[in-house]
């Protein structure tokens, strides 16, 4: 039963806003991300993805897939390269929700 609220503030996070227990543990990540060349848009749509895909069965179940905007969330991970999602048993999807996958 995870709450709709927590998975809005996943889909629309933001890493630079993040806090750390130290000020000078934030800097060393922030430089940590742009040695490895992971930049911070990179990074921050990589996570929105992962929430997005974490969230697509919840959202398809509370019909909240288009409103959440999971697709275009997904669609923004240009990286990824691959995607494996199981459907299985979840009645409730139909082929609009189909339909916002493949966009994804």
């Amino acid at each position: 039963r995870f709450p709709m609220s927590i998975i809005h503030k996943g889909l629309t996070l933001k890493l630079g806003n993040a806090q750390a227990s130290k000020p000078e543990d934030k800097s060393l990540i922030l430089r940590w991300m742009e040695a490895k060349a992971i930049g911070m848009d990179e990074a921050n749509h990589r996570l929105r993805a992962i929430f997005a895909i974490a969230s697509w069965r919840k959202c398809i179940m509370n019909k909240e897939v288009a409103s959440m905007n999971l697709h275009k969330i997904l669609a923004n991970d240009k990286n990824r390269t691959t995607l494996k999602f199981d459907f299985s048993y979840l009645f409730e999807f139909a082929d609009h929700d189909a339909g916002y996958f493949a966009q994804g």
